[in-house]
């Protein structure tokens, strides 16, 4: 995320900005964990010496309007400062929080509610919406956060246009059967249809015997030595986060 405003009492960090990247909610509800789980500790100690410190943290999707905050021409230096109502709504959400705790609107509940575990706490209104809007206590990551299976639960379109690409997997599969290493690369831009291929690819082996194991490349996993080998092995032993 990028760091876009902050002063003595908080900060508002964009994901997607400057530049547009997959599963943006995720990852920001991923670094919001993160920040409970490192800081609860230092924070213990804090409260031990009589100084009482909280979290509080709000998380919406949607639209950013940004605007520049200074004449830098460093991308990664620029400032973000963003107005509209998406920023508004996820101060929102922050205000319905209990101390370290984590709170997202509806909008951001729709689209990772497969790979977090929430809870509703109520509903909410703003100035700038007529109907209310429910708001979710983040729990923790769901257990069952496998993306190939996650994709079978939304999947609402009929399959086309991809039949030549699911027979080359099919065809590869046959061949390893037959004792040849398959190995085949399925690329693609962001929202193209690699995972409902892929899906699509398994559903068509029902009958035979086979086992599979998933793991993730993520953009920002390039210092992780072998880290979609890591998330297949975890998945296979079922190995949850945190453990």
């Amino acid at each position: 995320g990028t760091v876009s405003w902050f002063n003595d009492n908080g900060f508002i960090a964009l994901f997607g900005v400057p530049t547009a990247q997959e599963h943006t909610p995720q990852k920001a509800i991923s670094a919001a964990i993160s920040i409970l789980d490192n800081t609860n500790h230092y924070f213990d100690q804090l409260r031990n010496s009589g100084i009482d410190v909280e979290i509080r943290i709000g998380i919406n999707t949607g639209i950013v309007l940004t605007k520049g905050g200074n004449n830098n021409n460093s991308e990664r230096r620029r400032r973000y400062i963003p107005v509209g109502d998406t920023t508004s709504l996820a101060i929102k959400a922050r205000g319905l929080a209990p101390a370290n705790t984590i709170v997202m609107t509806e909008n951001t509940y729709h689209v990772t509610k497969h790979q977090f575990t929430c809870l509703p706490i109520g509903e909410f209104t703003t100035n700038s919406t007529e109907e209310p809007l429910k708001a979710y206590s983040v729990l923790a990551y769901n257990q069952d956060n496998n993306k190939i299976r996650i994709s079978s639960t939304r999947r609402v379109s009929r399959f086309v246009g991809r039949e030549r690409e699911l027979e080359s997997l099919i065809v590869a599969f046959k061949e390893s059967k037959l004792g040849t290493v398959q190995l085949v690369g399925v690329v693609g831009e962001a929202g193209i249809g690699k995972s409902r291929l892929m899906l699509e690819f398994k559903e068509s082996l029902a009958g035979d015997d086979f086992t599979f194991v998933e793991g993730s490349c993520l953009h920002y996993g390039d210092a992780i030595p072998y880290l979609p080998l890591l998330q297949a092995l975890r998945y296979y032993f079922d190995i949850t986060p945190g453990e």
